[in-house]
């Protein structure tokens, strides 16, 4: 008797997970979906530029910094 009850505990336990990882599989499927649809308009987003725009600052500061070590 309590092997029965154990199982249709686990049935249920593992009904429970499958519906929690559909319902985030279903999330990340219409983030991705919107992501790409925001992508393909043509906006992009502010931080994608600021994070170019700080990398070519810093290896333009680099490169500064290592002219002037070698001409020392």
């Amino acid at each position: 008797m309590a092997k029965q009850i154990w199982y249709h505990a686990e049935k249920a336990a593992i009904a429970k997970m499958k519906d929690i990882f559909k319902e985030a599989y279903q999330k990340q499927k219409a983030e991705q979906t919107a992501q790409k649809e925001t992508e393909v308009s043509g906006s992009t987003a502010p931080d994608q530029t600021d994070s170019t725009s700080e990398s070519d600052a810093s290896s333009t500061h680099r490169n500064e910094m290592e002219s002037e070590g070698t001409t020392e």
